[in-house]
């Protein structure tokens, strides 16, 4: 959450993604600890009614190779999004949400 309220823009823009009634879970900055000027993505989770939206922003600002996939609890039906991306991979959904 205090990744939300550093750069609530972001945050608020990988919500709208995800579609009405999604609450932000989780904001964790790639790699982990490293300056903001030297993060590479962030992903945000967010859920709505124990469903899940995923979104792995690009923070490097240009096109880059990424991957972000996303399983139910327990390890079983997995969604994926890859490719180059500009703005972000995704948003993955999954129901049955691990990242409450």
């Amino acid at each position: 959450m205090a990744l939300a309220k550093a750069d609530p823009a972001a945050a608020a823009a990988a919500a709208n993604v995800c579609g009405t009634g999604y609450t932000l879970r989780k904001g964790i900055p790639l790699p982990l600890g490293t300056e903001p000027s030297e993060r590479l993505a962030t992903l945000f989770s967010y859920e709505n009614g124990g469903k899940g939206c995923v979104i792995l922003d690009n923070n490097v600002g240009k096109a880059q190779y990424m991957y972000l996939q996303v399983c139910k609890v327990g390890g079983t039906a997995c969604a994926k999004d890859s490719g180059n991306f500009s703005g972000y991979a995704g948003p993955v959904r999954v129901s049955s949400f691990p990242c409450g």
